[in-house]
């Protein structure tokens, strides 16, 4: 796991008391885990235009690449950024973007996370309004984003789900579970 800047919070840890993987035994949720960076990184040089590997079919990760693939190249425009950690002094807080990108019929760039669950969780929409928080107020961004997604890619390859999140209430939402969060998780 990447190394965080001391007194900084990960976007995703106030959330996660409300995700509960209690229910799900070990194995399955660390080959959950596993899979889902496999096919992040997969992700990620597929939209780079780089070297990309042949799978062997048996990995699960290729239903999700190919569900992505699919949907990168019939919405996508082009690329503003990758894999991009952010960090807020303001918030000390800190999250990594999967996708910044400007789709077609559009110039402003979207926010783009990556999901592979089955089902939609309620958690989403709070952090990307998180992510859209941090991209919008970072130094080096010349356009603000308008829009944030979750991607939910298909474990067949079929067409990915696009979860748009518009409530402009989701930020003020998530300001709140971080705030308890702190309260009873950091001194």
């Amino acid at each position: 796991m990447e190394k965080i800047r001391e007194g900084f919070t990960r976007v995703t840890a106030p959330l996660s008391v409300y995700n509960d993987f209690s229910m799900i035994a070990p194995a399955v949720l660390k080959n959950a885990c596993e899979r889902g960076t496999r096919v992040h990184r997969y992700a990620a040089l597929y939209a780079n235009d780089e070297y990309f590997p042949d799978l062997d079919k048996s990995d699960e990760a290729c239903g999700y690449l190919e569900s992505f693939k699919a949907w990168f190249d019939a919405v996508v425009k082009r690329v503003v950024s990758l894999e991009m950690r952010l960090y807020s002094d303001v918030l000390k807080l800190t999250g990594a973007i999967d996708a910044v990108v400007v789709i077609h019929g559009a110039e402003e760039p979207v926010i783009v996370d990556y999901k592979t669950p089955a089902m939609e969780s309620k958690s989403w929409a709070l952090q990307l309004s998180a992510y859209k928080w941090l991209y919008n107020n970072d130094l080096n961004t010349k356009v603000k984003a308008e829009r944030r997604i979750a991607l939910m890619l298909k474990k067949d390859g079929g067409k990915a789900k696009v979860c748009e999140y518009t409530n402009t209430g989701d930020l003020k939402t998530y300001i709140g579970a971080l705030e308890a969060y702190r309260h009873f998780n950091e001194c």
